[in-house]
This record gives structure tokens, C-alpha cells and sequence, in this order.
């Protein structure tokens, strides 16, 4: 990989003339290269009109995990809560004869709405009474009570133990209609928006001074951040363009660097979106930031081919001429930089989650095809648009002020080494300083803005309901009706108390609360704790209470398996991690006593539930984002390496890129912004994209270096190559990272907060990266001179060569 100087110049030069034939053709006859793009466009383009959005959390559950197995068991048996969305009713007549109408007609129309198999609420719920023929049913409420009786059974009502928390908010002036959904509304983002929609108009119809509608449950939610996703994307991703756009016009004060860059850009997006079609891939939450980062890296190459076009013709050579050698400078490096930064992505799969697996799949694959958009697609813009030299041979303004810039940090790395060296100690002291406030704090919704519609939307249903995130102790028996054994009913009795003993789940339930009152209405008494003693009598109990779909939350249908269900305020991840440990002992603790009991009945238990995956896909993201930060570091060392051909410069490479890791944390600590799933992902996208400016740096050190140390000492070469390679990519780095700077930051205008945060972290630190790569950089290669070694060893090879070759 340090092999001699002059054949790595005469390979550089045969690399670049092999590229130079080819820009030369496509300057010459643009027809074959431009049905090509044409062609790809095409093809790519009708698989990209196949993508369509999906936000389902379910891409963002952990795979190959034993929480996420444990989960689908359960949830193939209880959709339950994550098929149930509430309408949270709120007004201070709601228990009058009138309120109670008003009531009753809200869950009828509630319940015609598409998808809808049942409706539960405050107008329609059942309580058993005694009658003079036997046990009877009837509405709990009723519009033909007096408004006294109304109150008294609301009030008992909110002491119940299945309606309290229910359907029964304690604070007496609000109520809660549950709507189960079908599995194929629930289960797909088209289906929760179609319901949404019209459930919205249904609340648009029923509206009335004095009373407030609110829409939420699990379907709701998800339907309505998706939702704001899918407006994200609609919004950032123009606004990414757009900016980037406005960058090179002021750059390059050029119509054509505007145009080519446009093209680019859009080719990449579709060709990228045409990879998603072809693989069969959703649009989900995670991918949305696909586009974002494609837009970045697209208009990155594009600044530095635009450079060197704009200096060649500054130079006086002619448009097709300054065309193909600005091509045949910098599409090599820009190619090297694209594979790196789409193998540092790939290395994010150690995230064990379908969303973060496919969005590094599809960025890795995107990123050669940004290149390709700008090796193809932008010259061919540019042949058409840029057909003589510019009058002016100024450079504009704005590069100007880049190169003026660009120069003042070369002279500190060369004439002032130690000051920089010091400056560059002080900042990362600072920076470490500044990371030890850094905390680790987030919660289920932690997206959510505060003060958002959906956020306050979810503080209503947490008042009314207790939460809207389900945590649930699931019991299997093994034997078809086993659930009903009176040992299994006691165990989930048991589970459901103590769910009910942390103050943040307001309610949880099991079997034994229908069982009881419905036995004690049947029997009149039951086996000192009120369950049946056998398990067919818990079946004929099962029967008095009428409709089967009653128990459906906490006893399968096949009566095999019970639940604990319960729901649990977004309280944030210290207490939510105390909250999961404390269940899983418990289920610990009844695993042993089941085991030691040679009477008990065969059972399986597992702490479960939306709230326990949460806190694994939390550990996973945490865990995986470390992992693939490791592997990120350790592949850009490889692959820098050997692009460069050179261990060394790789080294040399690392240093920049690395340092603004620190700044991620330096300013996380400084901004009050916590480590969190979404924002430990900077890490790893800060240190892939960058690698590109300084895999631009390098590349063109080691071609001026390959020349200079043919004639220069070792340390004069050094010096001479990096002044060279800082004179031609100084400049576009300083661009191309304002570019990616804005473009990151334009995620602060997102409607979530942890890509606001995101876009903040990494907009920030990768412009610190590209003052570290243009002040730390030139210093290490001109003091550490990692290519001597190549020089000596050439050095010493040189006597040898020219005897061998003199007259003999």
C-alpha cells in the first residue's frame, strides 16, 4: 500500500487518461451518455412511483429479539389496545338526561364509522341487577334516568374496577368512547388514516359549545405522526433543494451551476426512490431522512466539480476543455468519497430494527448514485449551458471570500503550528468539559414537540384514561381452555394488582374483574376471593355475561392465555426502565414458585406489552448506534486507507474526522439537548459524511505528492503537496460544508423534535469538521510527512533503476 512514487504517478496518470477519454467523448457526442441517463431515469422512475408511505411503528420494533417474539405471541392473541382508539369526551353536563343523549348518539355514529367492530362507552356500557325472574343486564346510563340517579351511578361508576380509568375519568366531568377497530384498519397506515378522517368528521358533526372532542388511542396517534411525517417530507426536502440551490447560485453567480446542480439532484432522488421501488421497500418514518441526505451529498460533488469547471475556465481554457478536465480531476475522488460514506452507512444495520436496516441499505446504495448523477447527468447539463469562458475572470464574491479564508488557515498550519495545535487542545478540553452534562433522557412520544396538537392530545387521554402505552403480564396454558383454571385466573388476578401498584399506571385489569361481580350476581357468593372454584363454572359465569368480545383484552378466544393489561403514563426512560425491571422480577419470582409447586398448574409467563418493547428497542438503538459508531470509525480507517493507498494518510485521515464526534457531545451538553435513540444517530452520520472533504484533500495530496517527491526532499514535498492539494479543494470543502451545514439544519424546521435535534447536532458539528480538516489536516501531513517512508524507499530504489537502464 507504500509503494514508489514515480509508477504511483505514472498509475494516477493512466487512471486519469482512461477518464479523460471518456469526458472527452461525452463533451463530443452527449447523445449515447444522455440516452443512458435517460434510459436509467426510466426505468428507475416507473419503480419509484410503486414506493409508497408507510409509518407503522412496527418498523421500528426490534427483529431477531426474544422481547419482539414474546410481543407478537401476545399481540396475535390480544390486539387489544393497539386496535382501540378513544374519543375523550369532556364537558360539565355530561351526566343530565341531555348529556347522556348527547352521549348515546355520539357512540352510534362512532360506531357505523368504516372499521369500527364495537363501541364501549359511558351511553352504552352494561351493569348487571337483580330482578324478580333472576339476573338481568341493562345500560348503565340512560337519557330516561333523572339527572340525580345519573350522577350517583357516574360516581359509582368511577370506583368500578373495569370502568374507573375506562370509561370513567375520575375528575367526573370527562368520559372516554372506546372503538375497536378491525385488524386491517389497524394494522396499516392507510387504514388508520381512513379512519381517522372519518372519525374526525363524525367529532366535526357532534361539536357543541361547551364540550371538547378529542380523538386518540394507539390508531389515532400513529395515524396522526405519521401524518406529520409525511408533512415533513413534503416540506424539507423542496426546502433542501431550494437552499442548496441558493448556495450555488451565490457560490458560482451562475444560472449553469444552478441548472446542473438541479438536475443532479433530482436524478439522484429518483433513481434512489426507483432502488426503494425495486426492492418493495415503504417510505416509513426513518427512510424520510433518505431523501434529506441524499439532497446533501449530491450538492456536495457538485461543488467540487463546480469548482474546478469554474477555475479551468478562470484559467482561459475553453468550455468543452475546462468541461472535461474538471471532470477528469475530480470524478475519482468523488467516487472513493461516495463508496466510503455509503459503506460508513451500511454499517448503521448493526441496529437490529427493520427501519434503521432499510434506511441504511437504501442510503448506502443512494450514495454511488449521487455520484452518478454528477459524473453523468450534471455535465451533460453543463455542456449545454456553459458555452464560453466568463468575461469576468474574478472569481465571484462569495468564493472569493472561501479562498481568502481557505488561505488564512493554511498559513496558521504552516507558520504557527503550535498555536493551532493549542487552539485545537483547548477546544476538545472545552468540548469534554461540556459532555459531562450531557444526559440520557427520553420517553415513548419524545418526538413529539411540546405544545404540538398530538402532544396535547395525548396529556388529554393520560388525564382521562391513565396513559395511553399498554404493559401487559401474559399467561399461557397448555392445554386448550387451560386459562380458566382458577389458579391461572388467581395468577393474572395477582399480575393485574400489582400493575395497579405503581403510581403510574392508574389501571390495569385481568379476568377476575368481570369475573367477579357476574358470579356474585350469579351465585351470590363466591370461593373466599370471589372466583369460581372450578373451571366450569368459570366457563358458565363467562356465559351470563353475553357478548364474548367483553373479555377479549385479558382472555384469548381460544381460552388458552389470560392478560394483565395495563396502560402507563410516558413518564421517561428512568422510570420506565424501574418500571419494566420490577415486572420482569415478578415474573421471575412467579416462574420459581409455579416451578416449585408440584400442584400448580402448567403455565408461561412473560412481562410484555408496547411499554416493555419500547424499553428493548431503547436499549437496541442505544446498543446497536454504539455498535455501528465502532464500526463507522474502524471502516473509514480501512476503506481511507485504502483508497489512498496509504495506512498512514488513513491515520491522518481519522484524526478530523473523528474530533467533531466529541463536538456532538460538547454540544449536546451546551444546548441542554439529551442523548437519546434518535440523537445518538449524529454520531455515526457525522463522522460518514465527514469523511467526504477530507477524502477530497487527500486524494489530491497523494497526486501532487506522487509528482513532488520525484524532486523534492521529504519534507518540501510534503509542504508543496499540501499547499497544491489546499489550493484546488480548499475552497469547495468550505462550500460543499456550508452546504451540508444548511441542509442539516433545515431539519429544524421539522414538525418532530428529535429531528429538529438531529439536524442541529450534525448541521453544527460537521461544520466544526471542515475547520478541523482545513487547520488540523495540512499540520499533520506536513509534520508527520506520513508518505516518507515511500520517499526513502524510492530514494534508495532510484541508483538501482537508472544503472540498470544505462549503456553498457
Amino acid at each position: 500500500m507504500d509503494g514508489g512514487g514515480q509508477p504511483e504517478a505514472r498509475a494516477m496518470r493512466h487512471e486519469g487518461g482512461q477518464v479523460a477519454r471518456v469526458y472527452a467523448r461525452l463533451v463530443a457526442r452527449p447523445a449515447p451518455f444522455a440516452a443512458a441517463a435517460l434510459a436509467l431515469t426510466a426505468v428507475l422512475g416507473v419503480a419509484a412511483a410503486r414506493v409508497r408511505p408507510d409509518f407503522s411503528l412496527e418498523q421500528l420494533f426490534p427483529i431477531w429479539d426474544r422481547q419482539r417474539a414474546e410481543y407478537d405471541r401476545f399481540k396475535a392473541r390480544f390486539p387489544g389496545e393497539d386496535a382501540r382508539a378513544v374519543v375523550i369526551v369532556e364537558a360539565d353536563d355530561l351526566f343530565t338526561p341531555a348529556g347522556v343523549a348527547r352521549l348515546a348518539a355520539l357512540e352510534a355514529d362512532v360506531g357505523r364509522v368504516k372499521g369500527v367492530t364495537r363501541v364501549v362507552g359511558p351511553a352504552s356500557v352494561e351493569h348487571g341487577v337483580r330482578t324478580p325472574f333472576g339476573p338481568a343486564r341493562e345500560r348503565l346510563l340512560s337519557p330516561e334516568l333523572p339527572a340525580g340517579e345519573l350522577r350517583l351511578r357516574a360516581a359509582a361508576a368511577r370506583e368500578d374496577r373495569l370502568l374507573a380509568w375506562n370509561v370513567f375519568a375520575p375528575d367526573g366531568r370527562s368520559v372516554a368512547i372506546l372503538a375497536d377497530l378491525d385488524r386491517a384498519t389497524a394494522g396499516s397506515d392507510a387504514g388508520r388514516q381512513t379512519f381517522v378522517r372519518a372519525a374526525q368528521a363524525v367529532l366535526g358533526r357532534h361539536a357543541r359549545p361547551g364540550q371538547a372532542l378529542t380523538l386518540s388511542g394507539l390508531p389515532a396517534v400513529r395515524a396522526r405522526i405519521a401524518a406529520l411525517v409525511n408533512e415533513d417530507v413534503s416540506r424539507l426536502v423542496p426546502l433542501a433543494i431550494g437552499a442548496v440551490l441558493l448556495l450555488l447560485v451565490l457560490a458560482f453567480r451562475s444560472a449553469a451551476a444552478a441548472a446542473g446542480g438541479l438536475a443532479a439532484i433530482l436524478a439522484a432522488l429518483v433513481w434512489s426512490y426507483g432502488v426503494l421501488g425495486l426492492l418493495g421497500w415503504p417510505l416509513g418514518a426513518l427512510m424520510g431522512m433518505m431523501p434529506v441526505v441524499v439532497v446533501i451529498v449530491s450538492v456536495a460533488d457538485s461543488v467540487h466539480i463546480l469548482s474546478e469547471l469554474h477555475a479551468e475556465l478562470r484559467a482561459g481554457a475553453a468550455p468543452a476543455g475546462a468541461l472535461a478536465g474538471a471532470m477528469t480531476r475530480t470524478v475519482v475522488p468523488c467516487l472513493v468519497t461516495e463508496l466510503v460514506l455509503g459503506a460508513g452507512f451500511l454499517t448503521l444495520v448493526a441496529v437490529r430494527m427493520t427501519a434503521v436496516i432499510q434506511f441504511a441499505v437504501i442510503t448506502a446504495i443512494a450514495m454511488p448514485l449521487a455520484w452518478l448523477a454528477n459524473a453523468l447527468v450534471l455535465p451533460l447539463v453543463l455542456r449545454g449551458t456553459v458555452r464560453r469562458a466568463p468575461a469576468v475572470r474574478a472569481p465571484p464574491w462569495a468564493l472569493g471570500r472561501a479562498a481568502a479564508a481557505t488561505a488564512w488557515m493554511e498559513r496558521q498550519a504552516f507558520s504557527h503550528p503550535r498555536r493551532v495545535v493549542a487552539g485545537a487542545a483547548l477546544v476538545l478540553a472545552a468540548a469534554g468539559l461540556l459532555a459531562t452534562r450531557v444526559r440520557i433522557e427520553y420517553r415513548v412520544f419524545d418526538d413529539l414537540r411540546p405544545g404540538s396538537e398530538v402532544a396535547r392530545e395525548i396529556a388529554r387521554a393520560e388525564a382521562a384514561i391513565g396513559g395511553i402505552v399498554p404493559i401487559a403480564i401474559h399467561v399461557e396454558a397448555d392445554a386448550p381452555g387451560g386459562a380458566l383454571d382458577p389458579a391461572a385466573v388467581r395468577l393474572a388476578d395477582r399480575a393485574a394488582a400489582f400493575l395497579r401498584s405503581f403510581p403510574e399506571i392508574r389501571q390495569a385489569n385481568a379476568l377476575g374483574d368481570f369475573v367477579r361481580p357476574a358470579y356474585a350476581l350469579v351465585a351470590g357468593e363466591g370461593d373466599g376471593d370471589g372466583l369460581p372454584a372450578s373451571p366450569e363454572a368459570m366457563a358458565q359465569v363467562l356465559e351470563a355475561l353475553g357478548d364474548r368480545r367483553v373479555t377479549l383484552d385479558v382472555l384469548s378466544p381460544d381460552r388458552r392465555a389470560l392478560a394483565a393489561v395495563g396502560r402507563v403514563l410516558d413518564v421517561g426512560v428512568a422510570r420506565t426502565d424501574a418500571i419494566v425491571e420490577a415486572v420482569e422480577a415478578w415474573v421471575a419470582a412467579e416462574r420459581v414458585r409455579l416451578a416449585a409447586d408440584p400442584g400448580a398448574p402448567r403455565l408461561r409467563l412473560a412481562a410484555t406489552g408496547q411499554l416493555v418493547l419500547f424499553q428493548d428497542v431503547s436499549q437496541q438503538l442505544l446498543g446497536g448506534l454504539a455498535a455501528s459508531f465502532g464500526a463507522a470509525i474502524l471502516l473509514s480507517l480501512v476503506l481511507m486507507s485504502v483508497a489512498l493507498r496509504s495506512w498512514r494518510l488513513g491515520l491522518v485521515g481519522l484524526v478530523p474526522n473523528a474530533s467533531p464526534v466529541l463536538l456532538v457531545l460538547a454540544f449536546m451538553g451546551a444546548t441542554g439537548i439529551p442523548l437519546s435513540p434518535v440523537t445518538v444517530m449524529a454520531f455515526s452520520i457525522t463522522l460518514v459524511i465527514a469523511d467526504d472533504d477530507t477524502i477530497q484533500l487527500l486524494t489530491r495530496f497523494r497526486e501532487h505528492h506522487a509528482t513532488a517527491a520525484a524532486h523534492l526532499p521529504p519534507a518540501e514535498a510534503h509542504r508543496a503537496a499540501t499547499h497544491a492539494a489546499l489550493g484546488e479543494v480548499g475552497v469547495p470543502m468550505l462550500v460543499s460544508g456550508a452546504a451540508v451545514s444548511a441542509g442539516f439544519g433545515l431539519l429544524l424546521l421539522s414538525g418532530f423534535l428529535g429531528p429538529a435535534r438531529l439536524g442541529a447536532l450534525i448541521a453544527a458539528t460537521l461544520g466544526a469538521a471542515v475547520f478541523a480538516d482545513l487547520f488540523l489536516t495540512p499540520l499533520l501531513l506536513v509534520h508527520l510527512r506520513p508518505l516518507a517512508t515511500r520517499e526513502r524507499r524510492t530514494s534508495s530504489l532510484s541508483p538501482r533503476v537508472s544503472g540498470g537502464r544505462g549503456p553498457g
